[in-house]
């Protein structure tokens, strides 16, 4: 029992450094999905002013969906590329932690002196009250706040009928065919913008 709580005690950086690799990369590529989502509504708007315009092809779709990857490749591949060594790590989690450098000198002293076996015991030691999930966290990207504006003025452009066409026969019906891709606050922007084009088109 006792060699067990000792083998537990020297395995707890080493754990705390991979629980911490797992949270971070949860972390980064979330961020990354984040990022793309204001490019990609941006593309759905201008196809949506595009398909208005009567642009139309067999090159349309391919187009888009070469765009899309232009737009979700690199994000990933930047992604991919930021992964932090441990050391990174360590530091990360004194900074947060205010653990002055002891879980970064665990991980670096690697000699066998009695200054480096007493810098790795207090990591060792350090380690078992530091829950990492508390120094990484999601950070919103600049822009993102845009997006569900994007899709929202998209959708109207898509739903709204043009001329000769049927049109819908109420705002409800038009919020109804694109709830299920909304969520409330983007609905209620694109009821805005529907009555204001519906008053528009009276007034004219």
């Amino acid at each position: 029992m006792k060699n067990e709580h000792v083998r537990q005690h020297n395995e707890a950086l080493p754990l705390l450094i991979e629980r911490a690799r797992k949270e971070e990369r949860r972390i980064r590529y979330f961020e990354a999905f984040l990022g793309t989502l204001t490019p990609l509504s941006a593309l759905a708007l201008a196809f949506s002013v595009a398909h208005r315009a009567g642009v139309e092809g067999a090159h349309t779709l391919p187009l888009a969906l070469l765009l899309v990857a232009l737009v979700i490749f690199p994000s990933l591949v930047l992604a991919f590329r930021r992964r932090p060594s441990a050391l990174a790590l360590a530091r990360t989690l004194d900074h947060h932690h205010l653990l002055d450098s002891v879980l970064a000198n665990g991980i670096e002293l690697k000699g066998n002196d009695p200054f480096s076996r007493l810098e790795r015991a207090r990591a060792e030691a350090a380690a078992l009250g530091v829950d990492p999930r508390e120094a990484f966290r999601l950070s919103r990207p600049r822009g993102l706040i845009f997006a569900p504006l994007f899709i929202a003025v998209a959708l109207s452009i898509t739903l709204w009928p043009r001329d000769g066409e049927a049109p819908f026969t109420s705002i409800d019906e038009a919020l109804d065919e694109s709830e299920p891709l909304l969520s409330s606050d983007s609905a209620a922007a694109l009821k805005e913008l529907l009555e204001a084009r519906h008053a528009g088109r009276n007034d004219a």
